[in-house]
Formats: structure tokens, C-alpha cells, sequence
């Protein structure tokens, strides 16, 4: 009985061997590409997209002028601007391979009128 299990044992060893050392790589769907063909991404003339930035009005500033320490602005607090939506325009041409003509917009215009309540110090000058 024993034998019979050492047996076994080297046959299935052997065979596991042989499966290993017999194996080969599979080629089904493997194509190779030239170097000098581009990517699948890179072939096309005209690409153009739109976008939605929708960016925060979260901002503070201040300056400093001859010497005398600024004021914080809050452009939402103190100049009354809101949060918008911004659109955005990208257009690349690409007339030959390995030239690329690249287009990027955002219209961009934050516009408000309030009256301070405080007084602020910008660039040196008080503004009440």
C-alpha cells in the first residue's frame, strides 16, 4: 500500500512536470503593431468637447502697500459674488501625424454691485 502511494505520488509529480515544461504561450487575439502606426486614440483629425466647471467663489485676497498691512477681502461676504456654472470649449486639430493644434475657452465673467459695510485697505488706500 505504501508502494502504491509513492507510486502515485511520482506519477502525478510527472505529469505535473511534463503539463509545465509542454506549456506554451497562447497567441489567439495577438496582433502586434508597427512602431510607426499611432495608438487607437491618436487616429483622428478633428476632436472637440464641451464641459461644465462649476467652480467656487471661495476666495480671499488681500494687499499689502507702502508698508501698511491689507485688509481680507471675502468676494462672497464682502463683494457679494455667488457661485456659477462656467462652460468650456476644447477643439484639437491634427492635420498631419505628429502635428496638433490645440483650442481651449472658458468664458469666464464674475460680476456684482454691493455696498461695503466695513472699511477695507487695498493696496495701501482705505475704502469706506
Amino acid at each position: 500500500m505504501a508502494t502504491f502511494a509513492v507510486s502515485r505520488l511520482f506519477s502525478s509529480t510527472l505529469y505535473g512536470l511534463a503539463f509545465l515544461l509542454c506549456s506554451s504561450t497562447v497567441h489567439a487575439q495577438f496582433r502586434p503593431r508597427p512602431l510607426n502606426e499611432p495608438t487607437t486614440a491618436e487616429q483622428f483629425h478633428i476632436e472637440a468637447s464641451a464641459a461644465i466647471w462649476r467652480p467656487s467663489a471661495d476666495i480671499v485676497i488681500a494687499s499689502e502697500g507702502f508698508g501698511i498691512q491689507g485688509t481680507s477681502i471675502d468676494f462672497q461676504r464682502d463683494l457679494g459674488l455667488a457661485d456659477q456654472s462656467l462652460p468650456e470649449f476644447k477643439v484639437t486639430l491634427q492635420p498631419l501625424g505628429h502635428h496638433k493644434l490645440r483650442m481651449d475657452v472658458i468664458p469666464m465673467s464674475y460680476t456684482s454691485s454691493t455696498t461695503l459695510t466695513r472699511d477695507i485697505v487695498f493696496n495701501g488706500q482705505r475704502y469706506t
